[in-house]
């Protein structure tokens, strides 16, 4: 009995020697990958920091025009990862100047321009995209200070009764009048509703509301798995018209809209029919789009949202290289079309790998040899059942 209890004591003495040696090594080769992030994901939000005017607006790039749908998202990205105090103040300031257009335009905020100092509006692009985005911006910052204020409570509920105002059997139309449902601003209004349902679990007063958003986010949910995925031709459509003819998703080898609403719920977290479903769209994606170094004919944009995409599906070596190309291309300025709302999801990537990269290095020598044995295992039954 003592010789056994030697043995395993002598056992578990190399294994723990054997687990430091191998934590310390993989420390090497993550920090190095969290420091880069970490600076990049500063560079960006201080940079959206500067496009702050007086009273809290966020500009696109320069100049007098606010979009706030962009703004909404350039703010979240404040509010991700690693959030300082100058963080925080620019995106509550930035609220409070939405809350008070978000109050005079009952919630159909729209964008903005300022030429000689006048001040004009212009029609939103979707309403229900706009009013998705500032809802979740809410909800994220109330996660962080663990509060929200009487007028951000207000506009939550306006919010929530201005999409009440836009669905119809489950899915939010672009605006009042218009009945055309777009796949990609339902996506943004479902993860807005799973955001207000995990606030009633985060903040006391909020349970009413909270019980609310999550039964639409089941109808909403719902809707768009019955009514916009396409199983016969493995594909998500890109929305319904007015009238009830889908807009199909035909040419996938379009990058926008066709192709991009394949991958867009995987942005959010969101695989209606799946995660296996979700990685094979996505490998179809990246089969048909080199969106990682910036090589896709007619598209101007930087779609770092895709980043985000990637990094909850795994492919942590394209968001690298996406990573890599979009800061050499900031070497050369920050000129248009770069703009906040682009620099708030490369903020919001950099924070995802950041605690992807923390996970893998903080996990011991025994958690991956028997995460390897899974997915060695997962591997080898897709094959059986294939075959």
């Amino acid at each position: 009995m003592i010789i056994w209890v030697i043995a395993g004591l002598g056992l578990f003495l190399c294994y723990r020697q054997a687990d430091a040696a191998y934590r310390e090594k993989k420390a090497k080769w993550y920090m190095p990958k969290i420091e880069r992030v970490r600076t990049m994901a500063e560079t960006e939000k201080e940079w959206i920091r500067t496009r702050q005017g007086s009273d809290g607006r966020l500009s696109m790039n320069g100049g007098g025009t606010t979009n706030p749908y962009f703004a909404c998202l350039a703010a979240q990205g404040l509010l991700s990862g690693h959030v300082s105090g100058a963080d925080l103040d620019a995106a509550g300031h930035y609220i409070n100047w939405h809350c008070q257009k978000f109050l005079e335009w009952n919630g159909e905020i729209p964008d903005f321009s300022v030429e000689d100092n006048v001040e004009r509006a212009q029609k939103p692009d979707s309403v229900d995209a706009y009013v998705a985005v500032f809802l979740s911006l809410l909800c994220r910052k109330a996660e962080i200070t663990g509060n929200m204020s009487k007028a951000e409570g207000e506009m939550l509920k306006q919010g929530m009764r201005k999409l009440d105002d836009l669905t119809i059997n489950g899915l939010t139309t672009v605006r009042e009048g218009d009945s055309r449902f777009y796949l990609m601003d339902n996506i943004e209004v479902l993860a807005c509703y799973q955001d207000i349902q995990r606030l009633g679990e985060e903040v006391d007063g909020f349970d009413e509301i909270s019980e609310e958003a999550g039964k639409r986010a089941e109808k909403t949910w719902s809707a768009i798995r019955e009514k916009i995925w396409n199983p016969e031709m493995f594909r998500y459509e890109v929305g319904i018209q007015t009238g009830g003819n889908v807009m199909e998703a035909e040419e996938l080898e379009r990058f926008y809209p066709d192709g991009v609403v394949q991958v867009y719920g995987a942005v959010f977290g969101q695989y209606f029919t799946g995660r296996q479903d979700a990685e094979m769209l996505y490998e179809r994606f990246c089969d048909t789009f080199s969106w990682e170094t910036m090589e896709v004919d007619g598209v101007s944009f930087y779609w770092s949202e895709l980043a985000v995409a990637a990094a909850g599906l795994g492919d942590l070596g394209r968001v690298e290289t996406y990573l890599e190309t979009y800061g050499k291309l900031m070497e050369d300025g920050r000129d248009y079309p770069l703009h906040i709302g682009t620099a708030g999801w490369v903020a919001k990537a950099c924070a995802r790998m950041e605690g992807i990269y923390r996970d893998r290095m903080e996990s011991s020598l025994l958690q991956d040899m028997a995460n390897r044995i899974i997915k060695r295992g997962k591997q080898w039954s897709a094959m059986i059942t294939a075959g």
